[in-house]
């Protein structure tokens, strides 16, 4: 039988155990990263640094994915130990600057990988940055992983994660072009 779990969330991913589902929880009209324990369902909001927009925990959940809005349009995205408090900017792992038009981020399925969307050349294109698996640390430049310059291709916005498994990613997007139509109007 079906069990409601919480309300005002969104899954976001599971713990490698399968024990406890991490959402992006909307209590009290403020947002939050939590991890919910499945077998209890209680919530424990997990250490997201106040200068972060967004957040993501990574696969082991040892570490969480930052992005920290530097306009509205720019930002720069970092790695932060998860701790059991926020840690400060100083011992952030800077993964790419001056990014534009950064709308979502993802982790390899090892995390060996930091992957986001970017819309720095006017179209989104996915874009990705290989990491130390211990550490974090960038073992090498930014990459474009995959320009999606094709008709109108346009990321969900509908909050469809990207998704991956050993050798694969699955990434959901929406194609728009349009026809054009005339008539001959009767006087």
């Amino acid at each position: 039988t079906p069990r409601l779990l919480c309300e005002r969330a969104q899954a976001n991913s599971w713990s490698p155990d399968g024990r406890s589902l991490i959402v992006d929880s909307y209590e009290n009209g403020k947002a939050s990263l939590t991890r919910l324990d499945l077998s209890t369902g209680k919530g424990v909001a997990l250490p997201v640094p106040n200068l972060a927009t967004d957040a993501d925990i990574s696969p082991d959940q040892r570490w969480l994915d930052l992005y920290v809005e530097k306009d509205r349009y720019r930002g720069d995205i970092f790695i932060s130990p998860l701790e059991s408090q926020p840690v400060p900017k100083e011992r952030w792992i800077p993964i790419a600057e001056n990014v534009a038009g950064v709308h979502a981020i993802g982790w390899s399925p090892q995390g060996r990988f930091l992957y986001w969307f970017s819309d720095i050349d006017g179209r989104d294109c996915l874009y990705g940055r290989p990491l130390d698996p211990a550490t974090k640390r960038p073992i090498g430049s930014a990459v474009l992983v995959q320009h999606l310059h094709q008709r109108a291709r346009i990321n969900t916005y509908y909050d469809v994660s990207m998704l991956f498994n050993a050798d694969q990613f699955l990434l959901p997007l929406t194609e728009s072009y349009s026809t054009i139509w005339m008539r001959k109007i009767p006087e």
